[in-house]
């Protein structure tokens, strides 16, 4: 073919995709061109849900998105809420797991956003730093907010914009909000809903559930949905760092900022750029998504760590599960099913960030896979919080070597793409979603120098007989109706410069059982029999509350559990489990 027939070809080919593209850019002869998520309304069909969706053309108005800003779930560290209890109220609310986790941290719903994010934007000398965390796409709960749990353990204000807040006007997704006061913050390694209503498949345009079918459909069609999910999120976080309530956080001072994503929040967190926050990002946290061109994004650019745009000094640590269900290797994947489809696209998956961290030149990243699927924390946690306290702690000594960090010698082997595992012998640290008592909290990642203030350490006045700690089933003390328990003293944190908060006085005869909401708690008498309430059976499976009164007939036996049978059931229900 000659030069000039080889350009007109060219020129011809550009106006006939140009042409589509005002017409219907599903109908693009270019499968893989990239898509801005911006077009018209278009329905397309859910062969695995037998459903027609409706996709609607989405509000570019970064105003429109400030839902999830104004409705954000807070992790507090101890420290900072005793130094700012006034101004938040309520009492100390979560623990991270238990037993041996810290205690004490406070977990709210953003409500008044002019008022509170001044408070968190002052928590600069108590905290260690800031993480802006992005969740999944059951919204804030399950690992998303255990690891905010967890983070604020290590002293960090985690800040997670609540993108299920969007508004029935909108209607993109949506689900009731849960108050402070409502949210079960108990179980750690439970769902921590902070929502009303159920995330139901499709009540909502953007409620998804990733089946293979419906992405090889129409190939096209499902590539300019998944970047309208992207979409919606980046003008998400476009409204926090504009809001000039919330933009507060990055300019207040913290030591650190990091950006942290889950699952759909890991990919959006692994694209994003935005010119106010990446210069002052001390690293990205990507769980449980493998950075790759996949069903996930609608081209290979998409697959640019920052578009392309962030420092390559920036340090990363990806964690992901070497049987991840959405994104791994093996052939089972969605990813890996989309892409050696006939109409399928994406690249044979490699399961993990390491490739594309290579490519791109990114030269401070640690890559973690570890023996499980989609949900890491559950039979992963000790290693996972140890390898994340170690990046915490020392961003810039991330590598494909790993050498520079305690985590990678205690639970990981091998280079470029680390294999990192529990130990067997005390079962997995959450047991059927419950944490399990003989798999104690174990943080071998560095613990650097506080940056909190210092002053003359107060001493906690003595605990009465039978106080005890908040997040387990506990006896001898506690407000029953506003879940306000006691705790020891040595397990409350010093308060520099300021007293510490009266010890309420524990009841006489009475026993206290702590379920995961504050109707499911209650109080028995010292002597009598009692039942648990309908909505706390899952208490019962708990040795310590089994302890406290005699089972109901019928009650199931304690079961053993191994981390081997948590990781082959999380394996298994990987993708019914939830994208979160």
């Amino acid at each position: 073919m000659g030069l000039l027939a080889l350009c007109c070809c060219f020129l011809f080919s550009a106006s006939a995709v140009a042409i589509s593209d005002m017409k219907d850019i599903h109908k693009s002869t270019k499968p893989h061109q990239c898509l801005s998520g911006e077009g018209e309304e278009f329905s397309m069909y859910m062969p695995a849900h037998n459903k027609n969706v409706t996709v609607p053309k989405l509000s570019l108005n970064v105003g429109d998105y400030a839902y999830a800003a104004d409705n954000a779930l807070v992790a507090v560290p101890a420290s900072c809420y005793w130094q700012f209890q006034a101004q938040l109220g309520y009492a100390p609310n979560i623990a991270d797991r238990q037993p041996g986790g810290p205690r004490g941290m406070f977990y709210f719903r953003i409500s008044n956003p002019e008022k509170e994010y001044p408070v968190l934007a002052n928590m600069t000398r108590c905290a260690k730093g800031l993480v802006l965390s992005m969740h999944g796409t059951s919204g804030a709960m399950w690992q998303s907010t255990s690891m905010a749990f967890m983070l604020a353990g290590m002293e960090y204000v985690t800040v997670m914009p609540d993108s299920i807040a969007n508004p029935d006007s909108m209607g993109y997704k949506g689900r009731g909000l849960r108050a402070t006061g409502d949210i079960p913050t108990t179980n750690y390694c439970g769902k921590i809903d902070p929502y009303t209503t159920e995330f139901v498949t499709w009540a909502n345009p953007f409620n998804y559930k990733t089946k293979v079918e419906n992405v090889l459909e129409d190939t096209n069609k499902y590539r300019d949905y998944v970047q309208r999910v992207y979409l919606i999120r980046k003008l998400e976080l476009d409204a926090f760092i504009s809001s000039p309530s919330s933009s507060q956080l990055l300019t207040a001072g913290f030591p650190k900022i990091f950006l942290f994503g889950r699952s759909e929040g890991a990919m959006v967190a692994q694209r994003y750029y935005h010119a106010d926050l990446h210069p002052k990002l001390a690293g990205l946290i990507l769980s449980g998504w493998s950075c790759e061109f996949n069903y996930f994004l609608s081209c290979a650019a998409d697959a640019m760590l920052c578009g392309g745009k962030c420092d390559k000094s920036l340090p990363v640590v990806n964690v992901i599960g070497a049987s991840d269900g959405f994104f791994g290797a093996q052939d089972s994947s969605v990813a890996a099913k989309v892409a050696s489809a006939p109409n399928g696209y994406g690249v044979p998956p490699t399961g993990n960030c390491l490739a594309a961290l290579e490519e791109q030149g990114f030269t401070h990243s640690t890559v973690v896979k570890f023996p499980t699927g989609h949900s890491i924390m559950y039979s992963e946690d000790n290693a996972l919080r140890s390898i994340v306290s170690d990046f915490l702690a020392n961003p810039d000594a991330a590598s494909f070597a790993g050498e520079k960090w305690a985590s990678i010698g205690e639970f990981c082997t091998g280079d470029g793409v680390h294999e990192c595992g529990e130990d067997e012998a005390a079962g997995p640290p959450c047991e059927d979603y419950r944490p399990n008592p003989q798999n104690a909290n174990k943080n071998l990642g560095a613990s650097n120098d506080s940056t909190t203030d210092s002053c003359a350490e107060v001493t906690a006045p003595a605990c009465p007989a039978g106080c005890v700690t908040p997040g387990e089933p506990i006896t001898g003390a506690g407000n029953v109706a506003s879940r306000h328990l006691l705790f020891s003293a040595s397990l409350q944190p010093s308060q520099p410069c300021e007293e510490q908060p009266a010890l309420m006085t524990c009841p006489a005869g009475c026993t206290v059982v702590q379920g995961d909401r504050p109707k499911e708690n209650m109080m028995l008498s010292a002597g009598g029999p009692a039942k648990f309430l309908k909505k706390s059976k899952q208490m019962q499976r708990d040795p310590k509350a089994r302890e406290l009164l005699e089972p109901e007939p019928g009650l199931e036996k304690v079961r053993v559990w191994t981390v081997a049978d948590e990781r082959a059931r999380l394996m298994s229900n990987d993708l019914d489990h939830g994208e979160n």
